[in-house]
């Protein structure tokens, strides 16, 4: 590939490779570009030769649900402000009490004082955003 040219990344499903690791252990003669060409990825050899020598990895992945279609798994931070806020969350709105966007962040900055190894957390709004898309607020 020419080096003016740019490869978009893109990037490939928990499902889809543990898909390529079941063919390639059902047909174990079959080469990488064999295994691009019947699933027909937009990948390189190189990136799919990676992922079937992690196949005793990518087999045991339980691929059900919204797992399968996760591309990376990251580890998730303030664990403890977010479950804390999240009960709050509930409980507030069961009571029908009226939650904005100012309410949450102090909130979650009161907990967050609550336990010193989240010292470091800041209710940002980008912070506040990815809660409400995990909480399935508005």
């Amino acid at each position: 590939m020419p080096k003016d040219t740019v490869k978009k990344q893109k990037a490939i499903s928990a499902e889809t490779k543990k898909s390529l690791c079941i063919y390639k252990r059902d047909h174990p003669t079959s080469t990488a570009k064999e295994v691009i060409a019947k699933f027909g990825l937009d990948a390189d050899r190189s990136t799919v030769t990676k992922i079937l020598k992690e196949s005793e990895r990518w087999l045991k992945k339980d691929t059900s649900g919204n797992a399968g279609q996760l591309t990376k798994k990251r580890k998730e931070t303030f664990v403890k402000v977010n479950e804390a806020l999240s009960a709050w969350v509930t409980g507030a709105l069961a009571a029908n009490h009226i939650i904005n966007d100012k309410i949450l962040q102090l909130k979650a900055c009161e907990f967050a004082n609550h336990f010193p190894e989240e010292e470091h957390f800041k209710a940002s709004d980008g912070w506040l955003e990815g809660f409400k898309k995990r909480n399935n607020l508005r």
